[in-house]
This record gives structure tokens, sequence and C-alpha cells, in this order.
């Protein structure tokens, strides 16, 4: 069972009852996450106190994934897409609160053109040349590479990718549909289908290469 939203740590007492509650029914597989809107302010008094309060309430329940997302190595363009400014910082600041109650979070990567910096990953046409290619993968491997050294010095030990959902509409056919409503068509997350060819054949040897440090959760087949 995931607990998502919105933001599931607004409501973290009903969060922790309804953990608490699928654990005692037997339900072994339990995550829930967070955008990152509770760890800002990491400068204003009472932030660790604060924090070890919200790590006690997790731990005790029987929570088994917790995530954090995290769409960029860049923190400035993160925070821009987010819209929280200095959660970056409160991010690091936390890590090793959470690690000292027994949690581990996931940086949750959602798969986007920003995820190396700014405007990072760029289109590849629907007719492209071998250079062309090329050039895509190459911005494809320095993002991810970049991306994953980052989150590592951030303190992370786990991480997890969250493939695009969007729908490539030149494709022939259509009978494909996401199973998750969470697709969009803004350039930003949208990937077409011989994009996403490329990104899955990189993202194979770029999660092989960061192993040492993190562990990554996503399909290698």
């Amino acid at each position: 069972v995931s607990f998502t939203g919105g933001e599931p740590l607004l409501l973290l007492e009903d969060l922790v009852t309804m953990l608490a509650y699928a654990g005692a029914r037997g339900i072994p597989y339990l995550r829930t996450g967070t955008n990152g809107f509770v760890l800002r302010h990491a400068e204003r008094p009472h932030f660790e106190d604060r924090m070890h309060r919200l790590a006690s309430k997790l731990a005790a329940t029987p929570l088994r994934n917790f995530w954090i997302s995290i769409d960029s190595a860049d923190p400035e363009i993160h925070e821009e897409m987010r819209g929280f400014s200095g959660v970056v910082a409160g991010i690091e600041r936390a890590l090793p609160i959470f690690h000292a109650h027994g949690l581990f979070p996931s940086a949750n990567l959602g798969i986007n053109r920003n995820l190396g910096g700014k405007n990072s990953i760029p289109k590849l046409p629907q007719r492209y040349s071998a250079a062309q290619a090329a050039d895509f993968t190459m911005a494809l491997q320095k993002g991810l590479d970049r991306f994953f050294s980052r989150i590592a010095d951030l303190g992370f030990t786990i991480a997890n990718v969250c493939y695009p959902m969007s729908l490539d509409e030149d494709a022939p056919g259509d009978d494909l549909h996401a199973v998750y409503g969470a697709t969009s068509a803004d350039s930003v997350v949208s990937f077409a289908d011989h994009e996403k060819a490329l990104l899955f054949d990189t993202l194979l040897k770029v999660i092989r290469a960061h192993r040492s440090r993190l562990r990554i959760f996503a399909p290698l087949c």
C-alpha cells in the first residue's frame, strides 16, 4: 500500500494511524513519501527538533519505504520546479536525523529534462542522425551521472527512478494507455518512444556505475 498525495506529511497523524492499521492487518509493504514541503527552513530554530519528532513518529510505524522527491542535480532547478526555496539544504540536514531513527529515505527521481541541470536533456527529433543520437545519449549519461553523484553527496543511500509516463501521440496505434493517472504533456517530462529507447539503454549503464554508492531500485531488464 502506497500513501501518496498531494503531500502525505501534511496529514501526519492520519498517515501514522493508517500505516499502523495497514501493518496490523498484515500488509508487509507500506510506503509513503514527501515532496519536501516539510523539510524547508533548515536555518530556523528547532528544525532539528521538528525532524526528530517527524522521524520518530514514522519510525514507530511498520513503514517499509520512504521517499523524498528530487528532480535535479542543481538545487536551484529542483527548488524552482517544486516552488520550495531552501528545501535541498533541509534535506541534507534532515537525512542524518532520519538515519539515526533507522529510516533511510530514497531519493525519488521522476525522469525529466532538467535532471542534470536546466534543459540538460535535449529533445531528439523523430528523424535523427547518428550524431544527434550520440549527443542525446551523452547528455543523458552526463545528467544521470551528475544526479546520482549529487544525491549521494547529499547523504542519500538509496535512490529510485520513476520512468516518464508520457505517451507518444505520434506512435502508431491507440491502444496504449497509462495505468497511473500522472501523465503530462509538458515538454519537461514528456519523452517520445524513440527517446525512451535510448533513455533506458543509458540508464541501464549509469545505474550499474553508481551502485557502489547507492542502492538504486530500477529494473535492469
